[in-house]
């Protein structure tokens, strides 16, 4: 680290399975092979874009109510200062989820944390409601909506029903 700069991806076997130690001090995790000269740069690439988010500037115009804005901002201190990869916002019926859903992923995609967004709803209605959302809100930000029987596109949204991905046969 101190001759060259960063801090270098560092990889371990356990003679079955590779784990990974990234350069972020993301907790160590299952990678299902090493990555390549041309991913690692784009991992150190990445790694040096990241803006701090323990203040988010959060837009008014998407979310203005103080629990929202509390939420998003758990939310990014569980990303930056607790260094965890995944989050989830529980909050009742009406008080604007997929809003501050939006305003996170503006937040994350600003700071160049996020890339790709997988936006999951139990009902097809649901994600049709969140893609209109999407598309009003952030206007710049390419969406595609996939209700597990068509696809309108690859792009950097996907919102799609998670009953869709449970394996029916389990769950009966």
């Amino acid at each position: 680290e101190k001759k060259f700069g960063f801090r270098p991806m560092a990889y371990y076997v356990s003679g079955y399975h590779i784990f990974c130690i990234d350069a972020l001090g993301f907790p160590v995790r299952r990678v299902f092979g090493f990555h390549s000269v041309d991913e690692l740069e784009l991992l150190k690439q990445r790694a040096n874009a990241r803006k701090d988010i323990s203040n988010p500037p959060i837009e008014d115009s998407i979310t203005n109510r103080d629990y929202q804005k509390d939420a998003i901002r758990s939310i990014c201190n569980v990303f930056q200062d607790q260094k965890r990869r995944r989050g989830i916002i529980v909050m009742a019926t009406g008080t604007g989820k997929t809003r501050v859903s939006i305003s996170l992923v503006k937040v994350l995609m600003e700071a160049n944390w996020v890339k790709n967004v997988l936006f999951l709803a139990d009902r097809t209605s649901l994600v049709r409601q969140a893609h209109k959302n999407f598309n009003k809100l952030l206007p710049n930000v390419t969406t595609s909506m996939f209700t597990g029987t068509s696809n309108s596109g690859s792009t950097t949204f996907y919102k799609c029903p998670d009953s869709d991905f449970i394996d029916q046969e389990n769950y009966q």
